[in-house]
């Protein structure tokens, strides 16, 4: 092996030298077992937005007040695959409004699979789930409306405000910048009040070596 080695040229013996390197490496990779602490992360589902309907709940709509009454109660709705879904018939506040309303509780898995039934049978005007409706929270403010605000819309503040929140008064925001109009029409009603210090009596009250720091510091 040695003199078949050195008869070979000098770059191929070069050649030669790195691919045994790399393949003792990689046997070595194979078989010697890593000491590292690390473990693969479980895979996380991000959080899901807001159901579009109450789970389990049904709204129904029998032809008659009359059917409705007979319905109301325990009774078993048949799927098409032929099962048996178990339901509880029940009058609520929208029964006094529209004759022959009802809720109809099923277990939430079940909850389409009910609406299907329900809308198959004879005596019933309509089926459909218990939808959630939510308001569009858009702001009054003109500049928003005529797409000058581009900010709000680079960080999806419309579906931030529809879907999770507006925002909260136990929530301060800090603002670093070179300065802030405390007596603007949409920050004067929110701008943050210190409760340590008072007012122009010239006195550190909260000993933050600040005086008077009422509405923030102008640090300049």
């Amino acid at each position: 092996m040695l003199n078949f080695f050195l008869s070979l040229g000098a770059r191929t013996r070069t050649i030669f030298a790195l691919l045994l390197c790399l393949g003792l490496l990689a046997l070595a990779a194979i078989l010697v077992p890593s000491h590292s602490g690390a473990k693969v992360q479980p895979v996380t589902k991000a959080k899901g937005v807001r159901p579009r309907f109450v789970p389990g709940e049904v709204l129904v709509r029998y032809r008659t007040e009359s059917t409705a009454q007979s319905k109301t109660g325990k009774m078993l709705v048949a799927t098409r695959e032929g099962r048996q879904v178990s339901a509880q018939v029940e009058r609520f506040d929208g029964s006094d409004l529209v004759q022959g309303l009802r809720l109809v509780r099923v277990a939430p898995s079940e909850t389409l699979h009910a609406v299907a039934a329900l809308r198959n049978q004879p005596d019933v005007l309509y089926a459909e789930p218990n939808y959630i409706l939510r308001a569009a929270v858009v702001p009054n403010d003109e500049h928003f409306t005529a797409n000058r605000l581009y900010g709000l819309g680079k960080i999806g503040a419309q579906q931030v405000w529809d879907n999770f929140t507006t925002g909260s008064s136990s929530v301060v925001v800090g603002v670093i910048d070179q300065g802030i109009d405390i007596t603007h029409q949409d920050l004067q009603p929110n701008i943050w009040t210190n409760p340590g210090e008072v007012a122009g009596n010239g006195v550190d009250d909260d000993t933050n070596g600040f005086i008077d720091d009422i509405r923030g510091f102008n640090f300049v």
